[in-house]
């Protein structure tokens, strides 16, 4: 084990690694971005505006976000 530590919130999703980052999205719809490093690091918090219970998604360059009525795309190409 490298740390531990928690964030605060209640999760349903699994968190998912990108680039060296942990991104995890809270029930309320908070995403939460850890530094996946030596030490525990937040280094942002932003919240989608919405509920969600979904795991974030990666395929193409893209991350997806889901919320109870809202799908986010983040990346990619233009």
């Amino acid at each position: 084990m490298v740390w531990r530590e928690r964030v605060g919130g209640a999760y349903y999703g699994s968190p998912v690694w990108v680039h060296g980052h942990l991104y995890c999205i809270a029930k309320n719809g908070e995403v939460v971005v850890l530094a996946a490093a030596d030490t525990f690091e937040v280094v942002a918090r932003v919240p989608l505006g919405e509920a969600s219970y979904a795991t974030p998604a990666v395929a193409g360059g893209a991350m997806y976000l889901r919320t109870r009525s809202q799908l986010f795309s983040l990346g990619g190409k233009k």
